[in-house]
């Protein structure tokens, strides 16, 4: 079941668009690292990401179009800069990610005007629990992932929640050749 392509629950093979999704087990089998990694894992996006997974400055590009052409929402709530149309990637912890939907083509008539390339959904798990997560990994390259995440369910309708995440690495870092030529 998607929400994405009408705003309203409906299976995927009855959505009028074309309609991708990648779900938590997906990101979990795959060893993603970062939001906008998981993202690149739909088909027509490409993650800009120069400086390896520390990296802050990262951008997506879908068919094309940047950013600022792409309505990236996390449940339902906008989350484009106003003034650039870029996005702070590193502030979604891919741990709270529950599913990515991605409605690709323009959602302009039901989205709005950022909606050109497409509308990118990011549903997060949902808190039906009072919970804490405290969570740590290590890798290669003296790489830590560290994080923190609090869930308090306040009735029926309303929940609450807050995390902190933090990455760092002393890893490879690419560096990007451009070639210059004059004529």
């Amino acid at each position: 079941v998607v929400v994405t392509a009408t705003r309203m629950e409906q299976p995927i093979s009855k959505t009028p668009a074309s309609v991708s999704v990648v779900t938590a087990e997906e990101i979990a089998h795959k060893n993603i690292r970062t939001a906008s990694e998981a993202i690149a894992m739909l088909p027509g996006v490409f993650d800009d990401r120069p400086q390896g997974m520390a990296d802050t400055a990262n951008e997506i590009s879908l068919r094309g179009f940047g950013e600022n052409n792409i309505l990236v929402l996390y449940d339902g709530m906008p989350l484009n800069d106003g003034y650039s149309g870029k996005i702070n990637w590193s502030a979604i912890a891919i741990d709270d990610i529950d599913r990515i939907e991605m409605v690709r083509g323009a959602g302009s008539s039901l989205y709005g005007g950022k909606a050109v390339a497409g509308v990118i959904n990011i549903i997060s798990k949902n808190s039906d629990q009072n919970k804490v997560k405290v969570y740590t990994s290590y890798g290669s390259n003296n790489t830590w992932k560290k994080g923190v995440s609090v869930s308090q369910k306040l009735d029926d309708k309303w929940s609450a929640s807050f995390g902190y995440e933090n990455k760092s690495t002393n890893g490879y870092t690419k560096k990007l050749a451009k070639a210059a030529s004059s004529t």
